[in-house]
């Protein structure tokens, strides 16, 4: 209990400082998009990302889930990033595994729920977004129809 309240404080002290030097202009805030699953859930959070993207954030992805573990939920059946071969044009922009590290140590968003981060006028980064999210129905599908249906 204790190491993880130390995490828990460490962490938001860290991220903390990392948002004040981003403030400052000495780090370069971005929103890094934790990649997991099938097909299916690779293009919600590559569409997640894109969202943002279009706000004027940089976005990447972390694509640690299948380089580490790569499996189901049962662990019986590899998952594979497959999502820029389904679809050629797509580039998915990857960090370094430092940064990787670094932002889902420190900067982890999770939201119970499932609701992004809501722009309301200022930036959300620096953030990793991790998790499935729930989007608005009507922005999913124009979001989706112009990144997926030219494929």
């Amino acid at each position: 209990m204790v190491r993880i309240l130390f995490h828990d404080v460490l962490a938001e002290l860290v991220g903390s400082l990392y948002e004040c030097l981003c403030k400052l202009k000495i780090c370069t805030p971005k929103v890094l998009v934790m990649m997991d699953g099938g097909i299916c859930s690779q293009m919600q959070q590559y569409l997640i990302g894109q969202i943002y993207a279009e706000q004027g954030e940089i976005v990447g992805y972390d694509l640690t889930f299948y380089e580490k573990n790569g499996m189901d939920v049962d662990n019986k059946y590899p998952k594979f990033f497959e999502l820029e071969e389904m679809f050629p044009g797509i580039h998915v922009e990857i960090y370094n595994k430092v940064e990787n590290w670094f932002y889902r140590m420190f900067l982890r968003y999770s939201s119970l729920d499932q609701k992004l981060p809501d722009f309301q006028g200022h930036r959300v980064s620096p953030i990793y977004l991790t998790g499935y999210y729930q989007l608005d129905d009507q922005l999913f599908f124009e979001q989706f129809t112009r990144l997926f249906s030219k494929y």
